[in-house]
């Protein structure tokens, strides 16, 4: 920087230094006026060079995209959207020695200090410019709803387990024992559980469930080690459960805490490891964050509260078990076999050990079973759907054909390979394949050859 009296002197050289120049020439020039110049003229000064612009402690030679940032301490909307706008993977992955920065190092090294992430800890971004600017800014927010969405999944691990836990035991108490003893039940609800596992983010903040159901899915399947935990319950425990009732379902309750305590360690490591890991590499930020999933607001202000969590999982593990039992060991929907005539509700069957509904159109639901070639239609715990489980027998047949009806093929369950709803009405949250008497070709074929051989000949039912 230039002070005030060092500028006043190199005024002063250079105005002495044109007078003695133009007074010499004028010894050689008698007519000064043919240069339109004369000795009260002021000096042409060389213009002063501006100092270099000052540079930022977190500026980079990234490759991303930060047109839009006209204004670095102005926030722009939280969207995935903006992150692949602003190209924010790409400043990732060429941010300098980030195969080697932590979380922590590089939250130092832009401005926020005690930005510490993991299982039991709080990382918060604070405002944007305070003291964080853009584009880093943006990177810390969506690692703040990163953390805070893998620290809600540890905790909900805990009382969700503790549902399914006497979910499952009430189930084999109340069904199993009265079913021939064989791995498929036992395999239905392992996998249940699992499935119930990546529905808890929908659980958590149902209305981001559409955004949740598209993105977040594969986070959940690969990166936060809650199917992983299962996988390695079902592969080193399974293969040793008793066969007796009383030590099954003491293995089951076993398996699901040793479920609990895996999943939970995986999702720990998992985290403190993506903190530890360069940003730049697969396994830390740049991984973690990519296409811009947690660069949202539907982390905070949506979230439900334990008791209501625990309701509505409850209600839709209820009903997703018992479907899946049922399907397992042969069960399925008959529609329209018999008039609404009996002596039940709207026309159905009276007895407390079958299982109908007839409908305002005055068509008749039943669930039976098909075993070793027999229709079985009575069933000694079917009082308890109602009664225990707080389920009817019309909320089974009629998602269960409406669901058939809607994708034109049996049992469909869109939720393999996303994430559940939070709803039990959503549609296929259970999907019992349906056997339509109505149509005159089955029920012509079941005059004479019964209603089995109808439904899988003609119906093409599976597994019955």
């Amino acid at each position: 920087m230039i002070l005030p009296l060092g500028r006043h002197l190199i005024y002063l050289y250079l105005f002495l230094n044109s007078y003695i120049r133009y007074g010499l020439s004028e010894l050689h020039s008698p007519n000064l006026s043919e240069n339109n110049t004369t000795l009260l003229d002021p000096p042409i000064l060389p213009p002063i060079p501006k100092p270099p612009s000052p540079v930022s402690s977190n500026s980079t030679n990234q490759s991303g995209n930060l047109s839009r940032i006209d204004n670095a301490c102005k926030p722009l909307p939280l969207t995935p959207e903006l992150w692949k706008e602003l190209k924010l993977h790409e400043y990732l992955l060429t941010y300098p020695q980030g195969d080697q920065l932590s979380l922590e190092a590089y939250a130092e090294k832009v401005g926020a200090t005690n930005f510490v992430c993991g299982i039991g800890k709080v990382c918060d971004a604070s405002q944007i410019c305070m003291p964080v600017s853009a584009p880093d800014w943006y990177i810390l927010v969506a690692v703040q709803n990163w953390n805070s969405f893998s620290n809600t999944m540890y905790d909900a691990t805990g009382f969700a387990i503790s549902i399914l836990q006497g979910l499952v035991t009430s189930i084999v108490n109340d069904i199993v024992p009265h079913e021939p003893d064989n791995l498929a039940i036992q395999s239905t609800l392992l996998g249940l559980v699992a499935g119930l596992f990546g529905a808890i983010p929908g659980f958590l903040y149902p209305q981001g469930l559409a955004f949740f159901g598209s993105t977040v899915w594969p986070f959940v399947q690969g990166g936060t080690g809650f199917l992983s935990g299962i996988a390695w319950t079902y592969h080193n425990l399974y293969a040793i459960l008793p066969t007796d009732e009383l030590s099954k379902t003491n293995d089951i309750s076993y398996l699901l805490s040793k479920a609990q305590a895996s999943t939970q360690a995986m999702l720990a490591d998992t985290t403190e490891s993506a903190t530890r890991a360069g940003i730049s590499t697969e396994k830390g930020l740049y991984g973690i964050l990519k296409d811009g999933i947690f660069l949202n607001n539907h982390f905070s202000g949506s979230e439900m509260t334990e008791g209501d969590i625990q309701t509505s999982i409850s209600r839709v593990a209820r009903a997703r078990l018992l479907a899946a039992i049922w399907k397992a060991k042969g069960y399925f929907v008959v529609r329209g076999r018999e008039p609404c005539t009996q002596d039940g509700p709207n026309g159905a069957y009276s007895d407390d050990q079958m299982m109908s509904y007839c409908d305002q159109d005055g068509i008749m639901f039943q669930i039976v079973k098909s075993e070793e070639g027999e229709l079985i239609e009575k069933f000694t715990w079917a009082h308890l759907i109602p009664a225990k489980y707080n389920l009817k027998f019309e909320y089974f047949v009629i998602h269960s054909w409406s669901c058939q009806q809607k994708y034109l093929t049996y049992a469909y369950d869109p939720y393999l390979n996303s994430l559940l709803p939070a709803d039990p009405d959503a549609e296929c949250i259970v999907s019992l394949a349906v056997c339509d008497m109505t149509r005159e070709d089955i029920h012509k074929y079941s005059k004479k050859h019964g209603l089995l051989a109808a439904c899988q000949k003609i119906g093409m039912l599976p597994n019955i």
